[in-house]
């Protein structure tokens, strides 16, 4: 019994390692990718509607939402990115994940994302 629960603890403890090596890689991986550095150049070409922002499609679920705000925020905090615009850039990212993530939110900005284009469009 007392063998079953070191084993467990050593298991647990070589995930926890591996989890904890996997993300430093990845923010590693984030700080050294050139598209990284030349985020913001990104940011303010691109379309500038809540899915722009983010870089998903009108229909993304929850789940693609967090994981583009995951990414987007690795590149653009400003603790992690020296560019005089990050805090700016990360801040459009946060009000874009808000927005996006809570239904109510979401519905308003998709009606008025639907008006703008019937008046584009006439």
């Amino acid at each position: 019994d007392n063998n079953m629960k070191e084993k467990f603890i050593c298991d647990h403890n070589a995930r926890l390692k591996a989890h904890e090596k996997r993300e430093k890689e990845t923010r590693q991986r984030a700080r050294n990718c050139e598209s990284c550095a030349e985020a913001p150049l990104l940011l303010e070409a691109g379309d500038t509607s809540h899915f722009g922002i983010l870089g998903v499609s009108r229909k993304a679920s929850k789940q693609e939402i967090v994981r583009a705000f995951r990414r987007l925020s690795l590149a653009y905090h400003p603790d992690k990115n020296k560019n005089e615009n990050a805090r700016e850039h990360f801040l459009k990212i946060k009000e874009a994940r808000d927005v996006l993530l809570n239904d109510r939110k979401r519905s308003a900005y998709d009606k008025s994302l639907g008006e703008e284009n019937d008046q584009v469009e006439t």
